[in-house]
């Protein structure tokens, strides 16, 4: 009787992890030898097996790294700014006929409001929050 195993357990069976050690010299140079487009071990697997080594490695796709601390913080000094509320009593401002403006004034401002909206929006979503109106 045949069990069903999912994709990564059957993966699992046939990679085999190895470990090496490296100076930080040896490091340097593997990585320098490797480039920019190659990872490490694709570099290494070639130079062992030659390119017409039976099994390819599986690749898995990296994410970009995140500075959520920094990203909070751009997102704080944005709130404390006071820039989206200021810009928004301008635009009324000039609407409402209070502050002398012209037309091409009045939509730089909305402009400026709507890209101040647009960055608060991608900064909490890049945090993962979900934004308040």
């Amino acid at each position: 009787m045949s069990t069903l195993q999912s994709g990564s357990e059957r993966t699992a069976k046939r990679l085999h992890p190895f470990s090496l050690r490296l100076s930080d010299a040896e490091k340097a140079h593997l990585s320098r030898a490797a480039g920019p487009s190659r990872s490490m071990a694709s570099y290494a697997r070639a130079k062992l097996f030659g390119d017409d080594c039976d099994s390819k490695p599986v690749r898995i796709a990296r994410s970009p790294s995140v500075d959520r601390a920094l990203l909070a913080q751009a997102l704080g000094r944005l709130g404390a700014s006071n820039l989206s509320r200021d810009f928004a009593a301008l635009a009324g401002a000039a609407s409402s006929g209070a502050l002398e403006t012209t037309p091409e004034l009045q939509a730089k401002l909305a402009a400026a409001c709507d890209d101040l909206k647009a960055m608060r929006d991608e900064l909490t979503g890049a945090l993962g929050l979900k934004v308040r109106e």
